[in-house]
């Protein structure tokens, strides 16, 4: 009976001690193959954009990554062409969450934005929250990132991202559920053994029916087997059809030696 119970007691540690799939990184899980320190998204319209010509190169996107393939700053465009940057920067404690900073940097050419609504008369509600938004994640059992949890500086949840993968690591599902109700889903699909999606459809909560589906085709790669280069067709549940060329410019940190 000792050497039983002993027997268990040794499993039930070399168990326990059984290391996990590592943590992949964020730069992992967005799909990119080498170690890319930058990645900036550029479009040109082809079809479909009646205030832009084919010779606009408007800008989407930028993300940096630090060596070990944390974001550590992302930018959307706004405005006309992507005139207007709308900048975030991260920051991570010792346990991987993050809190973030933000800076808007108007185009030159772009008006002024608007001022802020006026408060409504009476008085007013709760007290203003301060200080940065957090984001904590959480790890499927490949270590891809399973959900990013977003939360006021008071420690209110505001929206959280959830995110599935097939057995190659390739994204199939992306939800965004804010707190206050609304939700809207992502999936993608793939040819065969590709890495790069073929098409993404959109939902509205629980609908079934895709508000769009974006195509991707004529896909161009660079030698480390990142796409630079595709072909994107919109179609809307409204009819409306736009083609696009998207560019990827990527800058990677030198092979380590």
């Amino acid at each position: 009976m000792t050497k039983i119970i002993t027997g268990m007691l040794v499993f039930g540690l070399l168990f326990l001690q059984t290391p996990g799939a590592s943590k992949k990184s964020e730069r992992v899980c967005y799909g990119f193959v080498g170690p890319v320190k930058k990645a900036t998204e550029e479009f040109s319209p082809v079809s479909g954009y009646p205030y832009l010509s084919p010779n606009d190169r408007c800008r989407v996107r930028s993300q940096v990554f630090d060596k070990e393939g944390k974001l550590v700053q992302n930018s959307y465009f706004s405005g006309a062409c992507g005139s207007d940057e709308n900048q975030e920067r991260y920051t991570y404690d010792q346990d991987g969450n993050r809190t973030t900073s933000f800076e808007y940097i108007q185009g030159k050419n772009s008006p002024p934005p608007p001022p802020p609504p006026m408060a409504p008369p009476g008085p007013k509600g709760g007290q203003e929250v301060k200080g940065p938004p957090k984001t904590t994640f959480k790890y499927d059992a490949q270590g891809m990132i399973a959900e990013r949890a977003n939360f006021r500086a008071n420690g209110e949840p505001t929206y959280k991202s959830i995110y599935k993968y097939d057995e190659k690591g390739r994204l199939q599902e992306m939800q965004v559920i804010h707190s206050n109700g609304p939700r809207y889903r992502w999936t993608s699909k793939y040819d065969g053994e590709t890495r790069f999606p073929e098409s993404e459809d959109s939902f509205d909560a629980d609908s079934d029916k895709p508000k769009y589906t974006m195509t991707y085709t004529d896909y161009e790669f660079n030698a480390q087997g990142d796409w630079i280069k595709r072909k994107e067709t919109t179609k809307e549940a409204s009819g409306r059809t736009t083609v696009s060329i998207r560019y990827q410019a990527l800058e990677y940190y030198p092979a380590e030696k």
